[in-house]
């Protein structure tokens, strides 16, 4: 089984975005503290990389409130850019358009080196996600590869590992299908970190954020409401590997991560975006054991 921590994809990664086979144009501008500003009117302010959309919420309306450190009497976040909605560690809302969805990705730099890369598509919908690598200077394909994922629900995770990756190129990822929507969750890109040989007894599940009442009549009152996947990871590794392991879960105690099975290995369930919650590794002679529990994002 194997992890994989994303990296930071920044406003200058993106090289272009296409939805319906036309460029993404976002309607939200920037906000400027001399201009006034009424009541749910958006703006977009830029912390961490990340570029926020920001709804004003303040009945009289604002002028001059940053909405970066603004306490909420103005200014509210709303999401993030849909350009980033791939990247913003949730797996909703999805980005969604007709046809097709693509990005041209360049996003190796000094944090982010030259190596092999694993992508990954979450919550994804439509007949085929595909993943290229293409030279910047004129756009040749170096390398495509295409996974189905027309089984609907069942086949809204793929992934693609042993993905070269070096300044020359940059990267070109999309969800297609010949008609109809296409939406994606998350686009997870980074360096797999291999944990060891999945072993039986993991597990899946989910908790259920629903509420199910039941009054001093027997009346029954049920609020749907989102859920998360939980999976406990049960593998084994050569015992040397102990170290290794056990500090590279301490690299991502506090960071999503994509847990998964392993590649082609999709359909087996067991992956999920999100946080580990707890982990064991029983450390023997030669084979060593560790059990791994991850919850996951929205």
């Amino acid at each position: 089984m194997k992890f994989v921590k994303p990296v930071a994809i920044s406003d200058n990664d993106i090289l272009e975005v296409q939805v319906n086979n036309v460029d993404l144009v976002e309607p939200v501008g920037e906000w400027d503290a001399g201009t006034f500003y009424e009541t749910t009117e958006q703006v977009i302010a830029t912390e961490d990389q990340t570029i926020y959309v920001y709804q004003c919420v303040n009945p009289s309306g604002s002028t001059g409130d940053d909405p970066l450190s603004d306490d909420g009497t103005n200014w509210v976040i709303y999401g993030v850019k849909s350009r980033f909605r791939p990247f913003d560690n949730q797996l909703a809302p999805q980005l969604s358009g007709t046809e097709k969805i693509r990005y041209k990705l360049d996003f190796v730099n000094n944090l982010s080196p030259a190596g092999y890369y694993t992508v990954i598509f979450m919550n994804a919908e439509g007949e085929e996600v595909v993943c290229a690598t293409r030279l910047i200077s004129n756009g040749s394909v170096q390398s495509t590869r295409a996974i189905d994922i027309s089984g609907g629900d069942y086949e809204n995770f793929a992934v693609f590992e042993n993905v070269y990756m070096d300044e020359t190129m940059y990267l070109q990822v999309s969800v297609a299908a010949a008609s109809g929507t296409v939406r994606v969750g998350e686009i997870i890109i980074g360096m797999a970190v291999d944990l060891g040989e999945i072993a039986p007894g993991s597990q899946t599940s989910i908790v259920d954020f629903s509420t199910k009442d039941v009054d001093e009549f027997g009346n029954v009152s049920v609020v749907e409401r989102a859920y998360v996947d939980t999976s406990i990871f049960k593998f084994s590794f050569e015992t040397d590997q102990t170290n290794r392991i056990s500090y590279a879960l301490a690299q991502v105690r506090a960071t999503p991560a994509c847990y998964y099975i392993a590649e082609e290995q999709e359909k087996k369930g067991m992956h999920v975006f999100g946080f580990w919650q707890d982990f064991r590794l029983t450390v023997n002679v030669n084979s060593s054991e560790g059990t791994l529990e991850v919850q996951g994002l929205v």
